[in-house]
């Protein structure tokens, strides 16, 4: 096959020496395809064509085949002229969104005239109603989380200030504090995240303006959105009281109002979580992979959300089709839908770390489905080969920068001398005390699920993270899926949550931290669901008469009183109580002040100029640390030289120093910021230069 591979490799040096301008790739280009032409007039090329038009025989009935390998080719040439030309190359990012597009037309030829989305809708019994409900849903939950949004709920963190730079540098380019160098799509920068986040954000910042509220908004709409893939969840694995329970206990959720308030990746992770998920569950709900007979055309026999016949029964939820007009090959059409998992787990590896869950979870549940003959070892190898091909260009960047992958797991990781005494005291030693250690970690994280608050630096600890009626409702979910252990969604929701868990809180410090443990939070919501589901399937045998009027009844109850709690959590009890208020305050008082005065912050060990939340806020600002007494009248002389006057700022902890400057420089105005009525956060003094 001599023939092809020249021919393969001029078409490639041709493609990237035509993007990239590099005369190089296109005269080997010139010199593959002329050993090409030789080839073709020879023997050997005879015997090559020969060997072509076999494979094109068998290939052409395919065409999916043809568009899915283009798809590989594309991502591959997206990752070779990243790392041969640099990054950021426009031809890598359009070779590597061409390869996602590529993928998923291949799904869509294969699946063409096999009515996938009308038997998915038949299957999973959608109808107007559950329409309605995801929308209704779904739009609370975005009213939930851009309520009082603009109003500074929640301050705004360092680490959002951080990210924040990063996407004005993929909008605008480099310059001033954004830095000397364009944001590459395929590496890490911050706290070694991928880059390829920032650009999303950039997006934001350009639709909706160059402020913090504007990357905020992002992550509430993806928090919204994840509102009525839950339900699907729900809906598909046990019925619509799960999904409905489900979907409102996650939109009106504190804990998850939070993240998604958050300019930060969080979130977008748990979306992709969340739809890799629905996915799997969409899959079980085909049913088995078989021919049917080519007279008759196939039956898909698919068990909805009972545990058993009787159940099924009961709830009339066995769903016998017979599709119109499909071939006898229909029902083992499904291949877009392993495509889309691919491609899930893939782009998940550019947003938060919590996103290397999802591989971990694929692996059983991939193979669980393949035993229970909802998918055939093509269809793993597609979905493995997307995943790997989206991921390729930044899986490079790891390869040949490992502790651009490692560090984030070793800096959080419980399994070291150091992790163990922080979580036991100073006697305990690494690894004899590994028993203690986990023992005190899975108390710690159970612990999140019963009454624990978040925390990490982005919540509360002293704010449960669940109210009361999620908790009881999980807890007795908890059972349900333990007694469906041998159906898919139980079995997926559960691992879901124990990987989630394990790998999220168990082995990491400083448990329980939602940022870590929040892409297992939705699984909360959904085997709360399944309680509530199964509970309303029993209702007929113990209320004979109105049971729906007593249902509809129940569940508005349980609306109201779950909205009730989590509304006064959020917005009573954490708006009074939220930190980081000082650090946003203080950033706008600088950027007010920005044209006329010179900044000078004694704010050190806990604050300093270049935090986060300033550099946004007040980015182009001239400002400056001061930390002694002493250094003043250079900065005073530094602000005289630009022609500004002076705005000193002291934290709390330096207000001795500030009274002592102003005894020495009197004459300026003078003011003070109070974090709670008795407790200061800063206090200002403007001052003319001399």
């Amino acid at each position: 096959m001599l023939l092809i591979l020249l021919l393969l490799t001029a078409l490639f040096c041709a493609v990237v020496g035509a993007l990239t301008g590099n005369w190089m790739m296109l005269v080997a280009a010139a010199v593959m395809m002329a050993a090409a032409m030789a080839r073709l007039n020879s023997a050997g090329g005879r015997k090559d064509l020969q060997a072509v038009q076999r494979l094109t025989g068998r290939v052409l009935g395919s065409h999916w085949q043809i568009v899915f390998g283009a798809g590989l080719l594309s991502a591959g040439s997206a990752a070779y002229v990243a790392v041969v030309y640099g990054d950021p190359n426009p031809a890598a990012i359009v070779l590597w969104l061409s390869s996602i597009l590529l993928f998923l037309v291949s799904g869509l030829l294969h699946d063409r005239k096999s009515h996938l989305w009308r038997r998915l809708l038949i299957a999973a019994h959608l109808d107007r109603y559950d329409w309605l409900a995801m929308a209704i849903l779904t739009a609370a939950a975005l009213l939930l989380r851009i309520y009082q949004l603009d109003a500074g709920l929640p301050a705004i963190h360092g680490d959002e200030g951080e990210m924040g730079m990063y996407a004005r540098l993929a909008l605008f380019g480099p310059g001033g504090e954004r830095g000397e160098l364009p944001l590459p799509y395929f590496r890490t920068a911050f706290l070694d995240h991928p880059t390829l986040f920032h650009f999303v954000q950039a997006a934001a910042l350009a639709l909706f303006g160059n402020t913090m509220y504007s990357l905020k908004l992002l992550s509430a709409i993806v928090g919204a959105l994840c509102t009525p893939l839950i339900y699907i969840i729900g809906r598909v694995g046990w019925g619509r009281a799960a999904g409905l329970s489900a979907a409102w206990l996650l939109a009106v959720s504190h804990l998850h109002i939070q993240y998604s308030r958050i300019a930060l990746n969080n979130i977008e992770t748990v979306w992709f979580v969340i739809l890799f998920v629905a996915l799997l569950l969409l899959i079980d709900l085909l049913g088995d992979i078989k021919r049917g007979d080519a007279k008759t055309g196939p039956t898909m026999t698919t068990e909805m959300p009972s545990t058993d016949k009787q159940d099924a029964v009961l709830n009339d939820e066995v769903l016998t089709h017979q599709p119109s007009n499909t071939s006898s090959e229909s029902t083992d059409r499904r291949l877009t839908l392993f495509v889309l998992l691919g491609l899930t787990v893939g782009l998940s590896q550019y947003f938060y770390y919590g996103s290397r869950l999802l591989p971990v979870l694929a692996a059983p549940l991939l193979l669980l489905l393949w035993r229970a003959k909802r998918a055939s070892m093509r269809d793993l190898m597609v979905a493995g080969l997307s995943a790997i091909a989206v991921y390729l260009p930044l899986l490079h960047f790891y390869t040949q920068n490992l502790p651009a992958f490692l560090n984030r797991s070793r800096g959080v990781g419980v399994f070291s001398q150091e992790a163990i005494q922080h979580a036991l005291g100073a006697d305990a030693v690494w690894p004899d005390d590994w028993q203690k250690l986990l023992l005190h970690q899975i108390q710690e994280n159970v612990g999140f699920f019963v009454r624990s608050g978040d925390r990490s630096a982005f919540y509360m600890p002293e704010i449960p993270a669940f109210d009361l009626v999620t908790i009881a409702f999980f807890w007795l979910g908890l059972g349900v899926l333990a007694s469906q252990w041998r159906r898919f969604p139980a079995q997926a929701v559960l691992m879901w949550l124990l990987l989630g868990v394990l790998l999220g809180g168990v082995t990491t410090v400083d448990p329980p931290n939602a940022p870590r443990l929040i892409v297992a939070a939705p699984a909360v919501f959904v085997i709360a669901g399944a309680a509530i589901q199964q509970l309303y399937d029993m209702l007929p045998a113990v209320w004979l008469q109105r049971q729906q009027w007593v249902a509809a009844a129940a569940m508005l109850l349980l609306f109201i009183v779950t909205f009730q709690i989590n509304f006064i959590a959020y917005f009573d009890h954490y708006a009074r109580l939220q930190p980081f208020r000082t650090r946003e305050v203080l950033s706008h008082l600088i950027a007010e002040h920005a044209a006329t005065h010179r900044s000078v912050l004694m704010g050190a060990p806990n604050l300093y100029a270049n935090h986060g939340a300033i550099r946004f806020i007040a980015e182009g600002s001239n400002r400056s640390d001061l930390f002694s007494v002493d250094e003043f009248p250079s900065q005073m002389e530094a602000a005289a030289a630009a022609r500004q006057d002076i705005l000193l700022i002291a934290t709390g902890e330096h207000l001795d120093e500030m009274e002592i400057i102003r005894q020495q420089h009197p004459g300026g105005e003078f003011g003070e910021y109070f974090e709670k009525p008795d407790q200061i956060g800063f206090a200002y003094y403007l001052l003319p230069s001399p």
